[in-house]
């Protein structure tokens, strides 16, 4: 970086020339950890309790979107628990150095995980948009329909996504800083 506030070896926070007080940035670092670790606890706990409720009354709740709903928990489960693994390690470690390859398995799982609850969100809106059109079809048809047809999707996307994914890596930079500010 040409920034005169980095510092090349990374054995410092990098301190913005706006920043007025130096001193204090090692407080905000712990707020950030606070905030990070206490989101993700809060996540954790609130999604898991809904893929509970999804395994739990799985005959009571026989709709497709229901199960998308717990699919998509789980997978925000997987998103948020990354925030208490990164927000320990910092704590524990501080600032630390990966290479490549240590940064792309760090994040691999929470990425996929992070895209998959996206493509979740897509076919629950569209199962919604189905009910409302059509709900005498939906009702009796759709939903093993869109059950059916939807791991052919996911196995390719995801399969897709790891390509792409992988490519990816070749242009990163030799060492990757993980940083949580």
């Amino acid at each position: 970086m040409s920034s005169p506030a980095w510092n090349p070896n990374g054995t410092e926070h990098p301190i913005s020339p706006y920043f007025q007080y130096p001193a204090y940035q090692d407080t905000f670092v712990v707020i950030d950890i606070l905030v990070l670790l206490s989101l993700g606890i809060f996540s954790v706990s609130s999604n898991g309790f809904l893929v509970l409720i999804t395994i739990k009354f799985k005959t009571a709740l026989n709709s497709s979107c229901f199960y998308l709903l717990g699919l998509n928990a789980f997978y925000d489960m997987i998103v948020a628990s990354t925030g208490i693994i990164a927000s320990i390690l910092y704590a524990i470690y501080g600032k630390f150095k990966l290479t490549r390859n240590a940064c792309l398995w760090f994040n691999i799982v929470p990425l996929t995980a992070f895209h998959m609850s996206f493509v979740f969100v897509f076919f629950i809106a569209f199962d919604r948009l189905l009910s409302v059109f059509f709900p005498i079809w939906y009702f009796f048809r759709f939903p093993h329909f869109i059950l059916g047809c939807k791991p052919p999707f996911f196995f390719s996307g995801f399969l897709i996504y790891m390509y792409r994914m992988v490519r990816l890596v070749s242009y990163f930079h030799p060492i990757a800083f993980l940083y949580f500010t």
